[in-house]
């Protein structure tokens, strides 16, 4: 007996579409990736829009410090906007001011608050990076709707999830399986906007 199968035409690549693909993959070669401006990192290391990176470490070894200077550079480079979801770098101020002192190479202090100079770095951070209100609790599928968002509207290029842990998970399932679906959906997540998601995993 003959099975008649349906077409499902919405998960087939159009041939067009490959084609497109094959040619600049050809024409262009692997992306070079994204330079820091830093000559032995870059030597090291690039990123590349599209592509989810774990950053992880023992506590207290630097990862969140490492993930605002790449932020920063990215942004004064090439203009790129991030999206923080940080309840690590906490109180948020504090790390508003790292952002300023990544910026100027100095923190200001209470005698400068209101110094013109001070107050426009503070408004330039506040236009390119985003935090997420951490006095909620969060799904990564509600952090994927709310990147989504800021991608189409303010033109975000970067999502950081530090950590990992800080996230509510499904505690009913498999935490291995739990995990592995988490990254493949934050892999897809980061192609189809093409973003950098940048995910800290401790190692417990």
């Amino acid at each position: 007996m003959r099975t008649n199968y349906i077409t499902d035409n919405m998960s087939i690549t159009n041939p067009s579409q490959i084609e497109k693909m094959y040619i600049q993959y050809f024409m262009n070669g692997v992306p070079h990736g994204i330079e820091l401006g830093v000559d032995n990192l870059d030597a090291c290391f690039r990123l590349d829009k599209g592509k989810l990176v774990v950053v992880t470490g023992i506590p207290n070894m630097g990862k969140s410090e490492f993930i605002d200077f790449m932020c920063v550079q990215y942004n004064k480079l090439y203009g790129m906007k991030t999206l923080y979801f940080s309840p690590e770098n906490q109180p948020l101020p504090m790390h508003i001011d790292k952002l300023c002192k990544r910026f100027e190479g100095k923190k200001f202090d209470t005698s400068q608050l209101d110094d013109a100079r001070a107050i426009e770095v503070r408004k330039y951070i506040y236009d390119n990076f985003f935090f997420v209100d951490y006095n909620k609790e969060y799904k990564i599928e509600q952090l994927a709707l709310i990147i989504e968002r800021l991608v189409y509207t303010s033109g975000v290029d970067i999502l950081v999830i530090d950590s990992h842990n800080k996230l509510l998970h499904d505690l009913t399932k498999n935490e291995t399986e739990v995990i592995g679906r988490e990254l493949d959906m934050l892999e897809r997540l980061a192609k189809r906007l093409n973003i950098i998601i940048i995910l800290v995993a401790h190692p417990r």
